[in-house]
């Protein structure tokens, strides 16, 4: 039976939930020298990416409606790291993601 958008948003909201409370308050260096911060980080960034991949699958419409696509392609390709912090507006304080031989976006 196929599971219906909505499962694979909460995933991703659930998630995303979960990547902002394991770094809040916690710096670079805190994420880059705790190595159980950042497996669970990577591990719910994983989650993303596969709930992202098999919503676009399921549901193509969800497509055209969004960038995801290229989104999903850098968390199943596994393309980017984290390199340093980076101010934004809407939440403080992110991380700059730079592909290997890429650009930070």
């Amino acid at each position: 039976m196929q599971r219906e958008a909505k499962a694979y948003l909460w995933d991703i909201a659930n998630a995303a939930a979960s990547i902002r409370a394991f770094t809040d308050g916690k710096d670079l260096d805190v994420y880059l020298n705790n190595d159980m911060l950042r497996a669970a980080v990577e591990r719910k960034f994983g989650i993303v990416g596969e709930a992202l991949s098999q919503l676009l699958r399921n549901f193509p419409s969800y497509l055209t409606r969004s960038r995801w696509s290229a989104i999903s392609s850098a968390f199943a390709t596994k393309s980017f790291t984290v390199t340093q912090p980076c101010e934004t507006i809407s939440s403080g304080r992110s991380f700059r993601f730079i592909s290997p031989g890429g650009t930070g976006k």
